[in-house]
């Protein structure tokens, strides 16, 4: 999807004269990225503003960014005001009628650099990069690429991604061994904050349960533990076999 479509019919009103400048560098480059949300078009816009003035855009702040000068009392002058009361709300309004192409969503919410919240001793902590369909990782002091593919998906905040890697270990017999992993993840948002968790199928009862927990490195807490990987894990595991107490054992015929 082209996302500049949404900057083609410009305002009539402008905050200061550097607004409408903006709004076309911006034009420029929605050509090239992804939005999965209305939340992560103005995510998108206010990383931009920073990138190129150094400074936040609130209500109620204006920054001069130099290369929009062209003459003028306000040359260069972006309006935060204008942008989060009339600019940002017009193009989230705009986007809202757009239907996202399948799987758009998906690759849009999982692009970027992703760290797994624990880091285990004599190994390197787990990087996930997500580029389009591609994973670059580095796990558990391997590294790769793979193409994941979504094997669920209920919403644009609720999917499963799994993808496959083989790597090769030497035995203490000396034997070579080829092996192959295929993580499972899922992917949800607590309290706003995307998570990444590696699903794995116990068999002592319990079902599903997370086997680690990846968030983006803007989010990053070292430690995070998520309430759906407390909810599945600390569930009491339930004995696929019972002991029989030795005296309840039949004596043995001879």
């Amino acid at each position: 999807m082209n996302l500049s479509n949404i900057f083609d019919e410009k305002p009539e009103r402008w905050g200061l004269r550097g607004d409408p400048y903006f709004w076309d560098y911006l034009k420029e480059k929605a050509a090239d990225i992804e939005i999965a949300s209305l939340d992560d078009l103005e995510k998108w816009i206010k990383k931009e503003h920073v990138a190129l003035s150094g400074e936040e855009m609130t209500e109620g702040s204006m920054v001069r960014i130099e290369e929009f000068a062209h003459g003028g009392m306000s040359s260069g002058g972006v309006c935060g005001t204008w942008w989060t009361e009339t600019g940002i709300p017009l193009l989230k309004s705009r986007l809202s009628k757009i239907p996202l192409p399948p799987c758009a969503d998906v690759s849009a919410r999982l692009k970027g650099e992703w760290l797994n919240t624990v880091k285990y001793e004599n190994s390197p902590r787990s990087i996930l990069r997500f580029e389009g369909k591609k994973v670059n990782f580095e796990l558990y002091g391997r590294t790769g690429s793979a193409e994941y593919k979504v094997t669920e998906k209920k919403s644009a905040d609720s999917f499963t991604i799994k993808f496959e890697y083989s790597y090769k270990e030497k035995r203490g017999n000396g034997r070579i061994v080829e092996y192959t992993d295929r993580p499972e993840l899922m992917f949800h948002v607590e309290n706003g904050r995307p998570v990444l968790s590696e699903t794995m199928f116990e068999c002592d009862g319990r079902g599903l349960i997370i086997m680690g927990e990846y968030l983006r490195k803007e989010d990053f807490v070292d430690g995070f533990q998520s309430e759906l990987s407390h909810r599945l894990n600390d569930q009491t595991p339930i004995p696929t076999m019972q002991e029989v107490p030795e005296e309840d054992v039949p004596p043995k015929v001879e």
